[in-house]
């Protein structure tokens, strides 16, 4: 009975010690935490904006179609007979005038008024042509799209392949940004808190000699140290996450399609902050207590 109720009471005193350990020395933790919300803020804003590109792109590669604009003479059937019979082609839709005036009016959505001064619909009749997934970003599509543009009674094609390649270009050059931030994080918080874990143990070096001295284990001598570790990772993440929704906040007001992955940041955030928090602090430890 005695040793059942050790535990809890031992466990209770080392979180009570951590806790004293950061009341101790509140300045240099809350300015710690305060640098190390600062880069999980950072990367987390990082990490939104590659989220939303990688979501962005994946959405036109759903809708992804070549265009092709015919002229008022076109054949409109042989012409997706002749479509068709091309590789790499998996559907091929006709679309009026007419039904290209009613697709415009409603995209316009309550700016379609500006449509009733047009004396005639200028828009040309179409092919919507659904292509095979493995052409959409290769060099095969320009050959498609040229096969399709040279057939009698095509005008023009549009397939917005330049759009998806420049997509991809910054989802490239966002996510080196992703990992040099990552790193630059990984290595400062580490270090931050390691600096502040060894302050504190330096400031209580004759309570650590006395625990030692008295039979105090290594892991009860260590404990409260990392508790200080975890609840920096703790705190450094809540406020990173919630400076990211009010940010996310702010910027949907302007821009209603961001997407915002909630509980993957909490977890993600939350998890990575507190890992590096234990980490400084195991650092800590194993540079000063030997």
């Amino acid at each position: 009975m005695k040793t059942e109720s050790y535990y809890p009471m031992a466990i209770n005193f080392l979180l009570n010690e951590g806790l004293k350990n950061i009341s101790r020395n509140k300045s240099a933790f809350f300015l710690s935490v305060g640098v190390s919300t600062a880069c999980l803020l950072l990367l987390s804003l990082f990490i939104l904006l590659t989220t939303n590109l990688l979501r962005a792109k994946n959405q036109i590669e759903e809708k992804f179609e070549i265009y092709a604009f015919l002229t008022p003479d076109a054949d409109a059937n042989a012409l997706i007979e002749k479509v068709n019979l091309i590789s790499g082609v998996r559907q091929v839709t006709y679309v009026s005038k007419e039904e290209a005036l009613i697709e415009l009016r409603t995209d316009l959505a309550e700016n379609a008024s500006i449509l009733d001064i047009l004396d005639r619909n200028p828009l040309p009749a179409s092919l919507r042509i659904k292509i095979d997934p493995s052409y959409k970003l290769s060099e095969r599509l320009g050959e498609l799209e040229e096969k399709i543009r040279i057939l009698k009674g095509v005008k023009e094609t549009w397939s917005g392949h330049d759009l998806l390649i420049r997509i991809q270009k910054i989802i490239r050059t966002v996510i080196g940004f992703d990992i040099g931030v990552l790193i630059i994080v990984f290595f400062a918080i580490i270090f931050i808190v390691s600096r502040t874990v060894e302050a504190t143990i330096v400031a209580k070096a004759r309570e650590i000699e006395i625990m030692k001295l008295v039979g105090a284990s290594n892991t009860m001598v260590r404990f409260p140290f990392y508790v200080e570790g975890f609840l920096h990772g703790l705190f450094g993440g809540v406020i990173a996450i919630i400076l990211t929704v009010v940010i996310y906040i702010f910027a949907q007001a302007h821009f209603p399609m961001l997407y915002f992955p909630w509980l993957m940041f909490l977890i993600v955030n939350l998890f990575f902050s507190i890992l590096l928090g234990i980490g400084g602090s195991y650092l800590a430890l194993s540079r000063i207590l030997k």
